[in-house]
């Protein structure tokens, strides 16, 4: 059984390959594959009487996040024992926000955190600014020069738990079409 197949959608990767080496003598080559996700086609080829090239690819997967799909490979003779190949795959939304909350511990001293917005979309966003719902932070937006995602330095002092109070932080990002955008991300202090 192979480690799995890894399509990882966010970097242009709708393809992947397993080989599997058959350690027995087969009956009859590995050709039937049961899938239960129609959004992933499979292919496989045979290298030599006992090596196959396991392909799968990516279709038309329009639920983000991560996920799994299970593939049996078998031959047509019963005799033959299947191979169970995993199939990992990772379709994040068009914009991501890394991580989702801010956690700061309640000290007074400073404390800086990084916030990544990531862009995976063909019509990337432009963050405008970061404000924040306390002036106890402080942001500092750092643009990727070689991509359209940004890393945001978010400082932050005297960070006391109060009872039922949340802090936030706004951001403000334009489309191409320049309509206004927000992403608001919470911000909680560690008990």
């Amino acid at each position: 059984t192979p480690l799995g197949i890894s399509l990882d959608l966010s970097r242009g990767h709708p393809t992947g390959t397993a080989e599997i080496l058959s350690l027995f003598e087969l009956h009859a080559p590995l050709s039937q594959i049961n899938c239960d996700n129609t959004n992933i086609e499979v292919k496989i080829s045979q290298k030599s009487s006992a090596e196959f090239v396991l392909t799968a690819q990516a279709k038309h997967i329009s639920e983000h996040g991560n996920m799994s799909v299970k593939l049996m490979v078998c031959s047509v003779d019963s005799n033959d024992l299947p191979c169970f190949v995993s199939v990992w795959i990772h379709n994040p939304p068009e914009v991501e926000v890394v991580p989702l909350t801010l956690l700061f511990q309640p000290r007074t001293e400073q404390q800086t955190r990084i916030l990544w917005l990531k862009q995976h979309g063909a019509a990337p966003l432009t963050l405008l600014d970061v404000v924040a719902s306390s002036d106890k932070y402080h942001c500092e937006i750092d643009p990727d020069p070689v991509s359209n995602n940004y890393r945001i330095y978010v400082n932050a002092w005297q960070q006391d738990p109060v009872a039922d109070q949340t802090n936030v932080l706004t951001l403000k990002l334009k489309d191409s079409r320049n309509h206004e955008k927000f992403i608001t991300v919470p911000i909680l202090i560690e008990q």
